[in-house]
């Protein structure tokens, strides 16, 4: 059976007592809130929501819904990495590469390191279908970079043998 120790105990009463020295003479943080603090929370309740929501059309295989309600998540939280990863997924799942790849730019715009925009972009780039603009000198840069990225991911290696 699990004990605390006396350095986690110490601990938990030093974040205990800090806790309840900052919380004395204010009134309680629900009742503060304000207007646009209601507003705000609508926007991110609105969003997980349509996130959710999209996440399980595409899951069903309804990826034009899926689209659909990616883009307006992303209205609400723009920079929303998952968003915009499964998003570039779906659209490339139906074949709209040149979106697709201007989403997973949109994700390396907000996170260069991104080894999984990276790795997608790169795959992207490496596609030979109708629509799709294969650039395989971009390719292998890209997997070069993923593998900076993450040196322990055996992806790159194998998509560069390929």
């Amino acid at each position: 059976m699990w004990k605390p120790t006396r350095r986690y105990t110490f601990a938990s009463s030093l974040a205990l007592a800090a806790l309840l020295a900052g919380c004395a003479g204010e009134a309680p943080a629900e009742k503060q809130t304000s207007a646009p603090e209601s507003g705000e929370r609508q926007k991110v309740v609105s969003f997980w929501r349509l996130n959710r929501e999209a996440n399980q059309l595409r899951l069903d295989g309804d990826l034009e819904q899926a689209i659909e309600r990616f883009e307006a998540a992303l209205e609400l939280d723009p920079s929303h990495e998952d968003s915009l990863y499964y998003l570039g997924i779906s659209l490339e799942e139906t074949g709209e590469y040149v979106r697709a790849e201007q989403t997973y730019r949109r994700i390396l715009d907000i996170n260069p390191s991104s080894n999984r925009a990276v790795t997608q972009l790169a795959d992207l780039k490496a596609t030979v279908a109708p629509g799709s603009k294969p650039d395989f000198d971009e390719a292998r840069k890209l997997h070069q970079r993923s593998i900076a990225i993450n040196r322990e991911h055996s992806g790159p290696y194998l998509r560069l043998g390929h």
